[in-house]
């Protein structure tokens, strides 16, 4: 005896049922379509998109960390720029600012002069501005030929990408 079974409103193919055993309580279902999918190929899929999912996440939050080095640098180069400007409006006093060093918190020759010239406010304002940087050092020093006329600004810092430095002599008329 075979019947017609309706599943989700539409009708099963090849699907039998066979009754005819001895034991009415005993029926079992013989399908030859076997269309879906099964629990183990619906877990592979999972597994796949997964992983392909965190490459996408772990690349997206590696080009996000580099994106912050030009940043750094155009913040660099104003930093410098500044500290450029100001150096030669106080050329009078330019060996006050030499020595000077904001990862150590070093202003040599600020103090021997008195009245107490503006390199200490300088320092602070530029120490404030080099610590958005990250490991930032600013360092003003005499060029290489010791001319008092001469001084090098340098700053450098150090991110993901590796180091970094941005160096301007400023010659002083």
């Amino acid at each position: 005896m075979q019947h017609e079974i309706c599943l989700n409103g539409s009708k099963a193919k090849n699907l039998v049922i066979k009754s005819d055993m001895s034991d009415p309580f005993l029926k079992t279902l013989s399908v030859s379509d076997n269309k879906g999918f099964t629990l183990i190929e619906v877990f592979a899929l999972l597994v796949v998109v997964t992983f392909g999912l965190l490459a996408l996440i772990s690349m997206k939050v590696s080009s996000l960390r580099k994106t912050n080095t030009p940043e750094h640098t155009v913040l660099a180069h104003r930093i410098v720029q500044k500290v450029s400007e100001r150096i030669q409006e106080n050329g009078a006093q330019v060996q006050a600012y030499v020595g000077m060093r904001t990862a150590t918190n070093e202003k040599m020759n600020c103090h021997e002069k008195s009245p107490r010239p503006d390199c200490l406010r300088d320092f602070m304002e530029w120490q404030n501005a080099v610590s958005a940087l990250p490991k930032g050092d600013l360092t003003i020093a005499l060029d290489a030929d010791k001319s008092p006329k001469k001084v090098d600004v340098n700053l450098s810092w150090q991110d993901q990408v590796g180091n970094h430095r941005v160096k301007v002599p400023i010659h002083l008329e």
